[in-house]
């Protein structure tokens, strides 16, 4: 009779409930009655399922209280014990674990800081959800411009008469102010600070929940002439913020200045608001500033004030966009256009408009790194995974007599795990005092105040990613090694399996294919950068320095032009409306002969002062530039965009009309780069303006700069004593659009060096171990006369077909990521073949040293140590 073949499941069931003193004896009758019962083939399986259902049973049921709870604990130390004993045994291949997985885990937290922080931008507001700001939608020759600014209006408009409103003002941030009109001086007494301040109406506070420290919401702003300044600007001024309230400051602004009473002083604004400022004026201030600017605050085509509201509690959006389309068919002067409520925390993420839709924005670049930290943490993760399930199958002999002395499976399972989970543990603490070494300079690159809070989230997740990756990387070994036969272990009649191969190799393939599509994507993203840098705006800025003019400044221009062109070193002197690459006024009332009526378009308005384009050194195309020697008040001037956009053959001398006024045409000069280089180059038209110079822009020669420059600022203190020297070049100016995008390219370049430091770890440990499996089969090689080129063939092959299949499959992925952000831009570099060329170099070349290294290294040993060595 030929022996039974016993179910297995039952006994497994057996073991699971029973006490493991009783289970073997048990086990052991249960079999000796099934070979009895074995004749009846039929219902002898069926027997023993009986048999150990009935079983279960007090008495025989294992313990799940205190002595087993105390069996584990002890388990557990020996397993602990036993994995410092296996690391110190091993220190490379525990090394190259912790560094790899700790380096992965330091840049994912990095940048989960990061990434936690710009998702809190702006959303510090109580009701944040109810508060939006009210934009307004343009039709603009074929497109449809989305407008920040809106008219004067509009904010009490909207209060009085949709009932949706809680709240509603109108703003004049300090970025605004800042760029057409210079800085605020705020002095005390023989004190003078320059400070950012907003213009706004009096329900700003109840709007923005900024904290009060003294005054209310309710009451602040509510009388001409007054001010709220923030905690840090009262302490200046008055040491102690408490004793402000109630005192009076005098503010100067460009020639316009006046005094205001302190009603309020709110807390510092918190990094994670994007609008910094020190103080709010009372909006009737700024009505003063715009009479004596000649502005129209009652023209709806006038837009000049951001406008914000906030909705009452029971309203939603929708009700409010119905209500405001109805609204802007009322007023004439915006009929044509259509207002568009945004919540303002959306703005920050989603802060780019097309065709009069909100779309993603620096949303894109937070997406970007958490993808690239999450790639990061899982080329660290399969490094990790790849080292254990290579060096657990070099345990299979340790398996084998661990399974023949009586070592239960799940005993060599928690031992796996326990070493893999043991690992991540300590990279992860490794990790963790990285980050803190690493956070200031962090925080000072990407100007943040980013810290680790050990609040219970953050360690549940640390907990998480302990375990996860533990479990993934130990799992494999554990339950595949631990399942083998102990006799064919023993025996040596195990052989590594296809499919432990195939996971093995697909995990290098995919590893490098991120790694090379990290590096792709850095050169793409710094090859742009550098087109940027380089290309030319069409003026010159490299030696052109700006400062905001002052009262007396303005007061006595043609003396300090005068005293200013006397400096040596001092070319040219102009000045100018505004930031060259800051924020523009715009119209649509221009019009011409032959212009259709129905043609929309935007012309940005750029003034200036005589010698303008000399200063900026703008290439004259047609006519001539403004002069003194003309009178130049209904002149104009304008770049070849709008001619083209006009169709005007012979522009010059030829009359236009703009705001129902003749202006004649005395100039063209080539397009130059008012914005950044997203956008295109639109229609400008210059003009002189003398109320408006708020800047003064100084040429200056290529030599002695400093000097130059130190006399100019000994000249301003002349003229305003007391008043600090504040200036900046142009080309810096412009450069300032790109900080976002230096920032991504320093940090990609950083990133993708990461990744092919933590890939070559990988591939180094699975060089290490691969060369330890054929060592003496190399040895043996070498003694028949295999030369040290063919080791290193021997070696690298495989690796290096890993390699370039990982190439093959990234170099195409990254030619489309990179297009897709390069059309983003209206003006950027061209993609070339060489860029992932050389990406693909990079990858190979460092996979070769990596490999060669090692390669090279067995190549000359001596092979009758190889022999000897088990």
């Amino acid at each position: 009779m030929n022996n039974p073949r016993i179910p297995k499941w039952p006994f497994r069931l057996l073991r699971w409930f029973c006490d493991p003193e009783i289970a073997e004896d048990i086990e052991g009758d249960l079999k000796e009655r099934y070979e009895r019962h074995y004749t009846q083939k039929k219902f002898s399986n069926w027997r023993l399922v009986r048999d150990v259902v009935f079983l279960f049973r007090p008495g025989i049921i294992r313990s799940i209280m205190s002595s087993q709870n105390h069996n584990y604990a002890g388990i557990m130390r020996y397993h602990v014990k036993f994995a410092l004993r296996n690391f110190h045994r091993q220190k490379l291949a525990f090394l190259i674990n912790v560094i790899g997985l700790a380096s992965g885990l330091t840049c994912a937290m990095l940048i989960y800081l990061w990434v936690s922080d710009e998702w809190q931008v702006d959303k510090l507001f109580e009701d944040d959800e109810l508060i939006y700001q009210v934009m307004m939608n343009d039709p603009n020759g074929n497109s449809i411009q989305t407008m920040t600014y809106t008219p004067h209006l509009l904010a009490r408009s909207l209060a009085a008469e949709i009932q949706e409103v809680d709240h509603a003002i109108a703003m004049i941030p300090s970025e605004l102010s800042s760029d057409f009109l210079g800085d605020f001086t705020l002095t005390l007494d023989d004190k003078k600070i320059k400070a950012g301040g907003h213009f706004s109406e009096s329900d700003f506070f109840n709007i923005f929940s900024y904290e009060l420290l003294a005054g209310h919401a309710d009451d602040v702003l509510k009388q001409p002439n007054t001010i709220v300044i923030s905690r840090s600007l009262a302490e200046k001024l008055y040491q102690e913020y408490g004793s402000a309230l109630g005192k009076s400051i005098t503010w100067n602004l460009a020639s316009f200045n006046g005094e205001a009473m302190i009603t309020g002083v709110f807390e510092d604004i918190p990094a994670s608001s994007t609008s910094q400022f020190d103080f709010v004026l009372d909006f009737d201030t700024w009505y003063e500033v715009a009479k004596e600017m000649q502005l129209d605050v009652n023209n709806w085509g006038n837009h000049t004030p951001a406008t914000f509201v906030k909705l009452h509690q029971e309203n939603d959006v929708n009700s409010l966009s119905k209500k405001l389309s109805a609204f802007t068919e009322t007023q004439p002067k915006i009929a044509d256009k259509q207002l568009l409520p945004v919540q303002y925390s959306s703005l920050y993420l989603y802060g780019k408009f097309k065709d009069g839709q909100q779309m993603p924005g620096r949303i894109k670049q937070v997406q970007t790194f958490g993808i690239i930290g999450l790639l990061i943490l899982i080329i660290a993760g399969i490094n990790f995974m790849n080292l254990s399930t290579a060096r657990a199958s070099k345990r299979m002999k340790e398996i084998g007599i661990k399974k023949a002395l009586g070592i239960r499976r799940r005993s060599l399972t928690n031992q796996f795990l326990v070493e893999s989970i043991l690992i991540v543990f300590i990279a992860t603490a490794v990790s963790l005092m990285m980050v803190h070494l690493l956070l200031p300079s962090f925080n000072l690159f990407t100007e943040k105040e980013l810290v680790i809070n050990y609040d219970p989230v953050l360690v549940l997740q640390l907990l998480g990613i302990v375990f996860g990756i533990g479990f993934l990387a130990g799992g494999y070994p554990a339950l595949y090694l631990s399942g083998l036969d102990t006799l064919a272990i023993l025996k040596n009649k195990l052989r590594t399996s296809y499919g432990e191969i195939w996971l093995r190799k697909g995990l290098v393939v995919f590893q490098f294919l991120i790694t090379t599509l990290l590096i792709s994507t850095a050169l793409v993203i710094y090859h742009q950068i550098s087109y940027i840098q380089s290309k030319s705006l069409g003026y010159e800025g490299e030696q052109v320095i700006y400062f905001s003019s002052t009262e007396n400044i303005a007061n006595q221009k043609s003396a300090f032009y005068a005293e200013l062109r006397q400096i040596p070193g001092v070319v040219e002197v102009s000045g100018m409306a505004g930031n060259l690459s800051g924020i523009h006024s715009a119209t649509s009332d221009f019009s011409w002969e032959g212009k259709d009526p129905e043609f929309n378009i935007d012309f940005i308005q750029f003034q200036g002062d005589f010698r303008l384009a000399e200063t900026l050194n703008l290439n004259l195309l047609d006519g001539r530039t403004f002069s003194s020697e003309y009178n130049e008040k209904r002149n104009i001037i304008f770049n070849e965009t709008a001619i083209k956009v006009m169709g005007l053959k012979e522009p010059v001398g030829q009359s236009i009309k703009l705001w129902g006024m003749n202006y004649k045409i005395v100039g063209v000069v080539q397009d130059f780069h008012l914005e950044s280089l997203y956008e295109t180059i639109k229609p400008v038209a210059m003009m002189i303006d003398y109320s408006t110079l708020y800047r003064l822009v100084v040429k200056l020669e290529g030599e002695n700069q400093l000097a130059t420059i130190n006399q100019i600022e000994d000249l301003f203190q002349s003229f305003n004593p007391g008043t600090s020297f504040d200036f900046q070049f142009l080309d810096q100016e412009y450069q300032n659009l790109y900080t976002s995008e230096r920032r991504v390219a320093t940090l990609s370049r950083l990133f993708s060096s990461l990744a092919v430091i933590i890939s070559c770890l990988g591939l180094l440990g699975l060089v290490i171990f691969t060369i330890q499996n054929q060592y003496k089969e190399i040895g043996i090689r070498i003694i028949f006369g295999l030369n040290s080129s063919g080791v290193v063939i021997l070696l690298s092959k495989s690796f290096f077909n890993l390699v370039l299949i990982a190439m093959l499959i990234a170099l195409p992925l990254g030619y489309f990521l990179a297009h897709g952000w390069l059309q983003q831009f209206a003006y950027h570099t061209e993609l070339k073949v060489w860029m992932f060329g050389l990406a693909g170099l990079i990858s190979l070349l460092i996979a070769m040293i990596t490999i060669g290294s090692q390669a090279l290294r067995v190549a000359h040993m001596n092979p009758t140590e190889a022999i000897k060595y088990e």
